[in-house]
């Protein structure tokens, strides 16, 4: 397996970096897209198809993305993974029957299926439910993925494939082999920050106005940044 990850550029980039791997047969490219500018993307979907026929493709969009050690914000990142004896299938999905999609994916796992890399929408439907069918049913799966992200406005989350940004809740990529070996971590606990504090007041509905009498907007600039308070309550869904 080799991978290759950067920013996009232009098409020519695409060529020079891409252009010597266009007989390979067994490809996966992710693209993390924070340009927000569903039109131009698709482009470059169909620049990449065009250099890269045999490639599956998976696409999410993100409020930044990393290559190259670097972090990218407004841009387009891709990483191309390129495989030997790996099939890569990429599954979509419309709609929000989380159950039913589950099921789905879960009826095309095989013996020799080593991950699902899974991307969802979380305005569509909900993510959770999907992981915990498919843990239920295939518990034995790794599974790798995420959602979708945005520029904070909730309003430019959207999921693509090789066809281009669709209407998509799900994105799958099912990578099957019976040779590849897969090494997943994870951390599932909150690490405390800070010290203990307490609610002094609340409004209607049992939103927090202020903790330790100081306000909740300030609170969060202390400890997660001022993007994260100047872009609340958007910021604070995740």
């Amino acid at each position: 397996m080799k991978s290759i990850n950067f920013a996009y550029e232009s098409k020519e980039q695409l060529k020079n970096k891409l252009g010597s791997l266009s007989d390979e047969r067994n490809i996966l490219i992710q693209i993390f897209d924070g340009k927000f500018d569903v039109a131009f993307t698709n482009d470059v979907i169909k620049n990449l198809i065009e250099i890269l026929p045999h490639s599956e493709i998976m696409l999410s969009s993100s409020i930044a993305g990393i290559a190259d050690s670097s972090a990218y914000e407004g841009e387009i990142t891709i990483c191309v993974s390129i495989f030997k004896k790996t099939t890569i299938k990429v599954l979509s999905f419309c709609g929000n029957d989380e159950n039913g999609i589950a099921k789905q994916i879960v009826s095309k796992i095989s013996k020799d299926t080593k991950l699902l890399i899974l991307f969802g929408d979380k305005n569509k439907a909900d993510c959770k439910v999907v992981l915990d069918n498919i843990a239920l049913q295939s518990p034995e799966t790794i599974v790798s993925g995420g959602v979708a992200g945005d520029d904070l406005s909730n309003s430019h989350i959207y999921l693509g494939d090789k066809s281009g940004v669709g209407e998509f809740s799900f994105v799958c990529a099912m990578l099957d082999s019976p040779d590849l070996k897969v090494y997943t971590d994870y951390i599932f606990e909150f690490i405390n920050i800070g010290t203990a504090m307490t609610i002094t007041s609340i409004g209607d509905g049992g939103i927090v106005k202020t903790i330790n009498n100081i306000p909740v907007r300030e609170i969060y600039r202390k400890y997660l940044g001022d993007l994260v308070a100047d872009n609340l309550p958007m910021s604070s869904f995740e």
